[in-house]
């Protein structure tokens, strides 16, 4: 579970930080990241939304 990885990182080491992630999921674990970060939302399979008290669900 990651809350804000990337929030305070430089472009390249949010890009090692995500790469890491991706990776842990490649191998089967479940990586739950939260952000405000559209950007990096973007890059995972399943993206769930918290909009005016309803879940959205967005699969990519």
């Amino acid at each position: 579970m990651a809350d804000e990885p990337t929030g305070s990182l430089d472009e390249e080491n949010a890009e090692i930080i995500m790469n890491l992630l991706k990776e842990l999921s490649r191998e089967g674990k479940t990586v739950f990241t939260v952000t405000h970060d559209s950007h990096i939302a973007s890059q995972h399979n399943k993206v769930l939304q918290l909009k005016n008290g309803n879940i959205i669900v967005k699969e990519n």
